[in-house]
């Protein structure tokens, strides 16, 4: 699961490159929104949405990328709550960023530059997932904004 943020606005090719080479969905904040446009990988839906922190519950690892993981992008229904983000890597310029948040990995980098490397490193075969996970999560949200618009009735 890669979460990518304002720091991979300007990134689209390294980040779409690591998200096929790992086969991760990728859900973008407000800040890198349009990021991997149509692409069956994306994850079109906020990460603060029910279905979107499911999925980066059932996340082996989560690979966050020049992302504040602020309120206003994983909280913004002020729960007090993000979702739990097993194995969190993170990679961001600011050290300032990298310190608000426990993680098992902090990387200080350009994120892009990061996920340029990341990208071309050897990679162990096993079996690609991330296009069916990501689908399940745009067809729950799908689900939710129809049931959103029913009871707005």
């Amino acid at each position: 699961m890669i979460l990518a943020g304002g720091g991979v606005r300007h990134e689209a090719q390294a980040v779409t490159a690591l998200a096929e080479r790992l086969d991760a969905p990728v859900v973008q904040t407000i800040n890198a929104r349009g990021l991997l446009h149509q692409h069956p990988l994306s994850v079109p839906a906020s990460p603060s949405l029910e279905a979107v922190r499911a999925l980066i519950a059932d996340a082996d690892v989560v690979l966050a990328l020049g992302t504040e993981l602020g309120p206003t992008d994983y909280d913004m229904y002020a729960t007090g709550t993000m979702a739990p983000m097993a194995n969190l890597i993170r990679v961001d310029i600011c050290p300032e960023q990298l310190a608000r948040h426990p993680a098992t990995l902090t990387i200080q980098a350009p994120a892009g530059h990061r996920c340029r490397g990341f990208a071309r490193r050897d990679r162990q075969q096993r079996p690609m997932m991330g296009l069916a996970r990501a689908g399940r999560r745009r067809r729950g949200q799908r689900h939710w904004t129809r049931s959103v618009r029913r009871c707005g009735r």
